[in-house]
């Protein structure tokens, strides 16, 4: 069976517009990476601070609130960065139970059945633990090559910069890229197994790791896919945030905090839209991808399902075990 990425990506942009019950979850699976809030917190200092206070006591206070920016209490300092992680920890967990909720929304949409937003929810509750463990172990396994390849890379900039960059290029990105790849391969078919068969995350991670062994030219249409569409969509978006912007650059002339008051709002429901609306997308795509694959699309009501969702020709199927 081969899968018409087309229809693929066309059916995902589809669903993503019309099931906006679903959009919440996708702003979660889109934007659960906060990491980089903790960089907003303060200046990282310099080597030369390093140097001046290797002497620093840090049970002295005063000390410590010396080197923090804009003489900012020490406190709120820690209360911020507290707020941040909770922030992070809650989108985390959010996301590992939208994942499920999503898959389970999107599937029963493409068999032609009903679903509720409580319903995706129970489901994402019921799967969060195997969802969880799947991408934690996974996760894990893809740390391992990538830290080796990075501290084969150390001694050879060491020797040689040129010869690091060398190594860099030929070696170590491909490899980690090649890593990432493999890695959410793995997780998108295993989370897949678990939530739609019922399969225990161990099991799940082995039959992700199947599926993409045997179905490897259609996990990398589908990954290839999604990643050509994201890019096309997210600079589409980037001209139209532009476009809109306009005016209030044209008032930001006249009074700059007028502009920002009234910017700042429109700008963040324009990206919480467009990230629940990625997010959405790419669970779809990867959702009737797996069921194309292993001929879940099949049972769908005809009368319900758009012909245009499902590739022709779903009689050789590559059935994993």
């Amino acid at each position: 069976m081969s899968l018409d990425y087309v229809k693929l990506a066309t059916q995902s942009l589809k669903n993503a517009w019309e099931h906006k019950f679903l959009w919440l979850f996708g702003l979660f699976v889109a934007g659960s990476d906060f990491s980089g809030i903790f960089n907003l917190l303060g200046r990282v200092p310099s080597d030369r601070d390093f140097s001046r206070r290797m002497d620093f006591d840090f049970h002295d206070f005063r000390d410590l609130e010396d080197i923090l920016p804009f003489g900012i209490d020490l406190k709120v300092i820690l209360m911020l960065i507290a707020a941040a992680f909770l922030l992070w920890l809650f989108f985390l967990i959010m996301s590992f139970l939208s994942e499920s909720a999503l898959i389970q929304g999107i599937s029963r949409k493409q068999l032609g059945q009903p679903v509720s937003f409580g319903e995706c929810w129970s489901k994402g509750v019921d799967r969060f633990w195997r969802v969880l463990v799947v991408l934690v172990l996974v996760g894990l396994a893809m740390a391992i090559p990538i830290v080796f390849v990075i501290l084969l890379l150390i001694p050879a900039f060491i020797v040689s910069p040129i010869l690091g960059v060398v190594l860099l290029l030929l070696i170590v990105l491909p490899v980690i890229f090649a890593v990432i790849f493999v890695a959410e391969s793995i997780c998108a078919w295993g989370i897949r197994f678990a939530v739609l068969d019922d399969v225990q995350c161990f099991d799940a991670i082995g039959k992700g790791w199947q599926m993409l062994r045997e179905n490897f030219g259609k996990t990398f249409g589908v990954a290839l896919t999604t990643t050509i569409v994201q890019i096309v969509f997210g600079i589409a978006c980037l001209i139209g945030i532009l476009v809109i912007a306009i005016p209030f650059i044209l008032i930001g002339l006249g009074s700059p905090v007028g502009a920002i008051v009234m910017g700042a709002p429109f700008l963040l429901i324009i990206i919480v839209v467009i990230s629940a609306y990625i997010g959405l997308f790419k669970s779809s795509i990867w959702t009737i991808a797996y069921m194309q694959i292993t001929g879940k699309a099949e049972s769908a009501t005809p009368a319900t399902v758009d012909t245009g969702t499902i590739s022709e020709g779903l009689d050789e199927i590559d059935s994993p075990a």
